[in-house]
C-alpha cells in the first residue's frame, strides 16, 4: 500500500487506510523513524542503498525503525556493510550440557 505520511508516496508494508479514508501507519501507531548514522557510513564510505530522501529527512525503505536493526551488531539488509563469513561465529555452550557430556565421556 502507498504511504503518504512522509509527504511523498512510497510503497510500505505498514501503511493502512483508516475508517475515514486517511492514510495511517500500523507500526507502533506512530510512523517511520529517521535513519541512524550507521546507515550512512559503511565499508568504502558508502551509504545503504535502502535509504530514501524525503522532504522531512532520510528514511529506510525496509524497516520503519532502523535503530532497532543496529542494536545487535549490523542491519540484516544493509547493502553497504560487507559481512565476513570466513570467520566462524562463536557458539554459546550450555554449562549444564557440557558437564553432562564430560561425565558421559563424550
Amino acid at each position: 500500500m502507498l504511504c503518504t505520511i512522509l509527504e511523498k508516496e512510497i510503497d510500505c508494508f505498514f501503511a493502512t487506510k483508516e475508517e475515514n479514508g486517511k492514510n495511517s501507519c500500523s507500526y507502533n501507531n506512530s510512523g517511520c523513524v529517521p535513519i541512524v548514522d550507521e546507515c550512512l557510513k559503511g565499508d568504502d564510505d558508502k551509504a545503504c542503498e535502502n535509504i530514501v530522501d524525503m522532504p522531512n529527512g532520510k528514511y529506510c525503505t525496509k524497516f520503519p525503525n532502523p535503530e532497532s536493526r543496529w542494536e545487535r551488531g549490523h542491519c540484516p539488509l544493509a547493502t553497504h556493510v560487507k559481512v565476513d563469513f570466513s570467520t566462524p561465529i562463536e557458539k554459546k555452550l550450555n554449562p549444564l550440557k557440557a558437564s553432562k557430556r564430560a561425565a558421559k565421556g563424550g
